[in-house]
């Protein structure tokens, strides 16, 4: 029964990706980018968190770049690489996203059956990254990565210093503390 809940769920979210003039796989790299750490704003990260093939990752930006809500900037240590990031357009738009309501509807259950339901698709998530041997991605908040001293707070990877707001972004990079 729950597999079956979760798969008619699941088919109820895609289809409330066709609102505005997108498609789902459109919704689902706008949700991840707005959620983004400076490492997972790739077009390799949105490849690895939402399990998509690079040919579908590349003609989705390319069309979400010619709608106006997504933006290309090519890293200056090598020019290969890109960092991606959301426009005004695309932040309004994440605002009538179809699944706010979910989120409503979520936030509505009782206290206990949310914190039950939270743990139990978190164990399933973390079940199939394993089986299907997927990028983990996690928060700065839980990288052995994070380092902190007198100066603020760095990423280990590149030495770059955080922003309070970063720290609670997905990343790539992440390594489980």
């Amino acid at each position: 029964d729950i597999r079956v809940r979760l798969e008619r769920l699941s088919r109820l979210i895609r289809q409330g990706g066709h609102a505005g003039g997108l498609l789902p796989v459109h919704w689902e790299i706008l949700r991840f980018l707005a959620r983004a750490s400076r490492h997972a704003a790739a077009p390799g990260g949105i490849t690895a968190y939402l399990a998509l093939t690079k040919g579908t990752t590349s003609q989705s930006l390319s069309q979400l770049v010619r709608k106006g809500l997504v933006t290309r900037q090519k890293l200056a240590a090598d020019a290969r690489q890109q960092r991606l990031g959301l426009t005004p357009a695309a932040h309004a738009l994440l605002a009538k996203d179809p699944l706010l309501t979910l989120e409503a509807a979520i936030a509505s259950l009782g206290g206990k059956t949310r914190r039950r339901l939270d743990r139990g698709l978190a164990d399933l998530l973390d079940q199939q990254i394993r089986q299907q041997e997927l990028a983990r991605f996690g928060t700065c908040e839980s990288c052995k990565l994070l380092l902190t001293g007198d100066g603020g707070t760095f990423c280990g990877k590149d030495k770059l210093p955080l922003s309070a707001a970063e720290l609670g972004l997905l990343c790539s990079a992440h390594t489980p503390a």
